[in-house]
């Protein structure tokens, strides 16, 4: 794990080695957004739409009302190589990418990270040093943890086809 802070902003980085094919991967990180952004516009899109830049707007359950709404923009998508995408809401940005290197066959490196940086003049409330370690500690291992459940689920499914 790296952890840094600069300039009101933090980021976590994980990279994890899975059992799958760079390209099985990113269709199904793609079929994940294109998913989403269904459920968010009610608007049908194919994979090739997905480009940087395209934006929607999307409810997240969980984070306070002044903060439920974001603004996710694409800002970078090359198959089988990277998707990285931004959620700003109206105190933060949070930015989250995806870089796959292929290692061998059905073998990759998948590096993750997640970065969060306030807003010019907005605050969080205040939070101990150790209650900040302590999230990104938990930030971490779900990150891990995500990773891993993508290839538990990639491998499910291969299995039944």
């Amino acid at each position: 794990m790296t952890l840094e802070k600069f300039d009101n902003s933090e980021y976590i980085q994980v990279s994890e080695l899975l059992n799958v094919s760079s390209k099985t991967f990113f269709d199904e990180i793609v079929r994940s957004i294109l998913g989403d952004i269904q459920r968010q516009t009610n608007r049908k899109m194919h994979a090739s739409q997905l480009k940087s830049g395209l934006t929607y707007k999307k409810k997240i359950s969980g984070r306070s009302s002044k903060n439920a709404e974001v603004i996710i923009k694409i800002l970078e998508c090359v198959p089988s190589k990277i998707y990285s995408a931004s959620f700003t809401s109206e105190i933060d940005i949070t930015t989250v990418t995806y870089e796959i290197e292929e290692k061998e066959e059905n073998k990759i490196c998948v590096t993750y990270t997640e970065t969060f940086k306030l807003l010019s003049g907005k605050k969080l409330r205040s939070q101990s040093k150790l209650h900040k370690m302590y999230l990104h500690k938990k930030s971490e291992k779900k990150s891990r943890k995500l990773l891993k459940h993508i290839e538990e689920y990639i491998l499910m499914n291969q299995n039944k086809e």
